[in-house]
């Protein structure tokens, strides 16, 4: 059965469920524990080791019915940014081009009007939209702050 797999913005650490898809120079480590991995139904899954995949630290999930990409280890440990758009996603290294861009971006969104949502990481690593006292939305993730002007 081949598995897909996803990139995930609620998980932050990336889960292995087929061997198909750790990195060619890697191995699955297997080591039997207690640990379980919960999955956003509530469902509890046997981890049964660690590889790696993508270039990131990965759990090894093999009754999991998708491999898992965390958005959020992916941006940490590669120093990246994931930009979603209608059809698909992007992972872009952030190297001082990449990151000119976005800041003009941002810029001609915030001269235009035209940032929806923003959002702070919580202490749960967690986005979370929160909104100021001038009715601005706050999305922060490290560098950025960026603001809607309804």
């Amino acid at each position: 059965m081949n598995k897909p797999i996803y990139v995930d913005s609620g998980n932050n650490y990336s889960v292995i469920s087929s061997t198909n898809h750790k990195d060619t120079n890697s191995e699955i480590i297997v080591s039997y524990s207690n640990q379980k991995l919960e999955t956003a139904g509530g469902h509890q899954l046997a981890i049964e080791g660690h590889g790696q995949m993508k270039e990131l630290p990965a759990v090894y999930v093999p009754t999991a019915t998708a491999s898992l990409l965390s958005v959020q280890q992916f941006c940490e440990k590669r120093n990246a940014v994931m930009l979603f758009l209608r059809d698909g996603a992007v992972g872009l290294k952030l190297d001082k081009d990449i990151i000119n861009h976005l800041l003009k971006i941002k810029e001609i969104a915030e001269n235009n009007n035209l940032i929806l949502l923003s959002s702070t990481v919580n202490n749960d690593n967690l986005y979370e939209i929160n909104k100021s006292n001038n009715n601005s939305y706050f999305i922060n993730k490290g560098r950025t702050i960026v603001t809607d002007h309804h």
